[in-house]
């Protein structure tokens, strides 16, 4: 066995799909690869989010047109045959095709079958922690909760730092104006000459 032949068997143990009943008929959806998400967020690139809904809408039909592998148990080709308005034969790409079957669709049917894709995902994910076998020396949650301490510890380092900058002159060390002035008042009187007194046989 090769090295491609033990690479596509590891990528086909990741392939997971569900098939979900809408009205009747059935869809299957298999959970996108990084390069599928990636083409995804390319269909995304240039609309407007701003318009929360249409954005949402574009974001659903172009997820579901990756992942739908098969509607009533016929596998969706990467490559499927149509017909042009002038009734020619036309090649097209999977993803567009399904994109414009889904536009046709009922908008509540686009958002069972986005809820069902999320559900199917989350399955995989599960099912893949619970399959995976290594010694941690420390687990994602653990690290999670260090980093959290650690910034943590950090923030109230910065406002502890922030508070003594703060503080009055009296708490760095330094005398209040008033302690200085009674001083100076005091070396003032101990300075000054006594005045000598005028005998009555001077004058």
């Amino acid at each position: 066995m090769s090295i491609k032949d033990v690479l596509a068997s590891v990528k086909s143990s990741f392939t997971f799909k569900k098939e979900v009943k809408i009205a009747g008929n059935s869809y299957e959806l298999s959970v996108l690869s990084m390069e599928q998400e990636k083409k995804v967020n390319g269909y995304l690139d240039g609309l407007n989010q701003e318009d929360s809904v249409n954005y949402l809408n574009e974001l659903r039909k172009s997820l579901l047109s990756e992942s739908i592998t098969a509607i009533n148990g016929t596998t969706v080709d990467k490559v499927v045959s149509d017909v042009d308005i002038e009734g020619k034969e036309i090649k097209k790409d999977k993803a567009i095709f399904l994109k414009e079957f889904l536009s046709d669709l009922p908008s509540i049917v686009i958002a069972q079958l986005f809820d069902a894709y999320v559900d199917v995902k989350e399955q995989q994910e599960d099912m893949l922690k619970k399959e995976m076998k290594y010694d941690w020396f420390k687990t994602p949650a653990q690290r999670e909760k260090e980093l959290e301490e650690e910034t943590k510890k950090q923030e109230e380092e910065a406002k502890k730092s922030e508070t003594e900058t703060k503080k009055p002159e009296t708490e760095a060390g330094k005398e209040p104006e008033d302690v200085k002035l009674t001083k100076v008042t005091e070396v003032k009187e101990e300075e000054a000459p006594e005045v000598p007194k005028v005998s009555k046989a001077t004058r």
